[in-house]
C-alpha cells in the first residue's frame, strides 16, 4: 500500500466502506425513531381508550390482584350441599305460608257462606213450622255436602239435631232422646202414615255412627272439644 494514497485517504477522499456505514448508521436511527413514534400513538390510543371506557362506567379501576377470582367466578361455580339445603329450606317455608293463607282465607270464606245461610232464622218469632222448615233444609244440606277438614269442615249448627229448640240455643249436652222424641211428636201431625215412618227412619238412619264413620263426619270436625262432645253423644 502508497503512503500517500493512505494520506490522501485521511485527508478527504472517503472510501467506499466509510459511506455505507454511515448510510446504515442513519437507517439504524430512523428506525429507532420511528418505533418510538409507533409505540408513543399505541399508548395515547390506549390512554384514551380506557378514558372512553371510564367515561361510560364499564371499567373498573380497581386493580386486579395477582389470583384475583373473576368478579363472576364465585356465582359460576357450582352450589354446595350446604347452598341447596338452605335454598330448599327457604322454598318449603314460602310454600308453607302461601298455604297457611289459603287456609285462613278458604276457613274465613265458609264462615261468612255458613252466616248467611242461617241468618233467615234468627228473625222473628221461633214456631214449630220454622223449626221444621229448618231441619229439612239443613238434612238437605248436611247430606250432600262433601265435609272434609281441608275443604268444608262441618260445624255444629250445620248438623240437623232434631230439636225444637232455636239453633242459637243448640248445646251439644241438651240434645237427647228426650228432646228428640218431643221434635219427631210435635211433627207427626203434619205427616201422614208411611211419609211419617219414612221420614222418622231417614232421620234417625243419618246419625248411625257407621254413617258417619263411612263419611269421616268426625274427622271433619275441626273443634277437638266439639268433635268429643258429639263423638260421645247421647243420640250415637
Amino acid at each position: 500500500m502508497r503512503l500517500d494514497a493512505t494520506f490522501d485517504d485521511i485527508n478527504g477522499t472517503t472510501p467506499d466502506s466509510y459511506v455505507d456505514g454511515d448510510r446504515q448508521d442513519d437507517k439504524h436511527e430512523d428506525f429507532i425513531a420511528d418505533s418510538r413514534r409507533r409505540m408513543s400513538e399505541l399508548n395515547a390510543d390506549r390512554a384514551n381508550e380506557r378514558l372512553r371506557e371510564k367515561q361510560l362506567g364499564t371499567l373498573d379501576t380497581r386493580p386486579m390482584r395477582r389470583n384475583q377470582p373473576h368478579p363472576n367466578h364465585e356465582a359460576d361455580k357450582p352450589r354446595g350441599a350446604e347452598e341447596d339445603r338452605k335454598a330448599e329450606a327457604a322454598a318449603e317455608e314460602t310454600r308453607r305460608k302461601e298455604k297457611e293463607q289459603r287456609r285462613a282465607e278458604l276457613l274465613k270464606q265458609l264462615e261468612r257462606e255458613r252466616t248467611q245461610r242461617h241468618e233467615q232464622w234468627n228473625n222473628g218469632p221461633w214456631t214449630l213450622a220454622r223449626a221444621f222448615e229448618r231441619y229439612k233444609l239443613t238434612c238437605t244440606f248436611f247430606d250432600t255436602a262433601n265435609f272434609s277438614a281441608e275443604s268444608l269442615p262441618l260445624a255444629f249448627i250445620d248438623i240437623p239435631w232434631p230439636t225444637l229448640r232455636h239453633p242459637s240455643l243448640n248445646r251439644s249436652e241438651d240434645i237427647d232422646w228426650e228432646s228428640t222424641n218431643e221434635f219427631f211428636q210435635s211433627i207427626q201431625p203434619s205427616l201422614r202414615g208411611q211419609a211419617y215412618k219414612t221420614f222418622l227412619k231417614v232421620s234417625l238412619q243419618r246419625f248411625h255412627p257407621d254413617r258417619w264413620s263411612g263419611r269421616n263426619l268426625f274427622l271433619a270436625i275441626l273443634d277437638e272439644d266439639e268433635r268429643n262432645e258429639i263423638e260421645t253423644g247421647r243420640l250415637f
